[in-house]
């Protein structure tokens, strides 16, 4: 055991990494996020604007975002400022998004869009300048609190309660005149086959 961070009041539901593996994101059912430096054990500062309990908790590869969601069925978005020294995170935007707990967020494409995954059987895509709705695909099945983004491909997987795992591809278009303007991303979700043919594929 290498250190104990004290503070939360409830459960710890998500846990994320700053890209310089010093500072760490934690989400709570104490309706909180917190903000850590792992190598002193320093809480550096406490998120607590969300209403209830907080699910899942994400951090941008640039360093400079922070995204959660909970039970509230908002995502929140802050601006991450406190990675050397305790400050307060600025809330950004603020999004209702689901109709029912958000169970897990992750950015993706770069840090381009966000990916939400609820209990109301939705997993959605947003802009993440503004957090403004791309898409949503709609599940048959009820989803568990399982996300995870390709690091390379433009491609998620999901995972179900009955035990299946799904694969999300997700393409970006942007404008001819502006390729880097975030509001001019279309973002389309499809169901490719099942995982094992995709594994399958890459091998090939």
């Amino acid at each position: 055991l290498l250190r104990t961070l004290k503070g939360h009041n409830g459960p710890v539901y998500g846990l994320a990494f700053h890209p310089n593996g010093r500072i760490l994101a934690s989400a709570s059912g104490d309706t909180t996020i917190k903000i850590w430096d792992v190598h002193v054990g320093k809480r550096l500062d406490t998120r607590g604007e969300p209403l209830r309990e907080q699910l899942s908790v994400d951090i941008s590869a640039d360093g400079r975002l922070l995204i959660a969601g909970g039970a509230d069925n908002r995502l929140r978005l802050w601006q991450l400022v406190s990675t050397e020294e305790a400050k307060i995170n600025p809330l950004d935007t603020v999004r209702f998004a689901h109709e029912e707990p958000i169970q897990a967020v992750r950015f993706a494409l770069e840090d381009r869009i966000v990916v939400s995954v609820a209990a109301d059987q939705t997993v959605k895509t947003w802009n993440t300048r503004n957090l403004t709705p791309l898409a949503t695909h709609r599940q048959r099945s009820q989803l568990a609190p399982a996300l995870a983004v390709h690091p390379v491909q433009p491609r998620l997987l999901i995972g179900s309660l009955d035990g299946m795992l799904e694969s999300i591809e997700i393409s970006t278009v942007a404008t001819e005149n502006s390729p880097t303007d975030h509001a001019s991303l279309r973002v389309a979700a499809r169901n490719t086959e099942e995982v094992e043919l995709i594994a399958t594929e890459e091998m090939e």
